[in-house]
């Protein structure tokens, strides 16, 4: 984490977080629980706004849907009211993702495979056939509720190049 105070106590109060079995807290709780307040303020606060980022993205992902209609792509889902993981938005490509990925790194996009080791490497690539097309062909592009114009334009962009080259 990063501490910006010049307030000496408040930066040894939190550097002793560090391993809070043995910190001196002055707190009616000890042992992993010393930042609960903490989280428990930051998850009231994202609760608080959950319910609109995601609608925020599920928008973000019905332009997804449309940019995706009209390319060698599918996208995804869990189910039809899905989008991907809420955060990121998953297609699987004709393409190998190594390629789509480097192509979309190069204009800035922050694209990534779903899963970056997935089990079935853990023996051999060549133990889950199915599953391993599936991960070198699978793709995850950002889906941020507060995304503008500019990024997602910048997104269109990479993904018409990708596919329409």
């Amino acid at each position: 984490g990063f501490i910006s105070s010049n307030n000496a106590a408040l930066i040894e109060t939190c550097a002793s977080m560090i391993n809070p079995d043995q910190a001196s807290l002055q707190a009616d709780y000890v042992g992993h629980h010393q930042l609960s307040n903490v989280h428990a303020a930051l998850a009231k606060v994202r609760i608080s706004q959950a319910g609109e980022e995601q609608q925020q993205r599920r928008q973000w992902a019905e332009k997804y849907d449309v940019l995706f209609a009209d390319v060698e792509a599918t996208p995804i889902k869990s189910c039809e009211d899905s989008v991907g993981n809420d955060f990121r938005y998953i297609i699987r490509s004709s393409q190998q993702a190594s390629t789509i990925i480097q192509h979309l790194h190069e204009l800035g996009i922050g694209a990534s495979r779903p899963v970056q080791h997935p089990l079935h490497h853990s023996n051999a690539p060549t133990t889950c056939p199915q599953a391993n097309d599936a991960w070198q062909h699978g793709v995850s592009i950002p889906l941020l509720a507060d995304m503008n114009g500019a990024e997602w334009a910048l997104i269109q962009q990479g993904i018409q190049s990708c596919f329409h080259s």
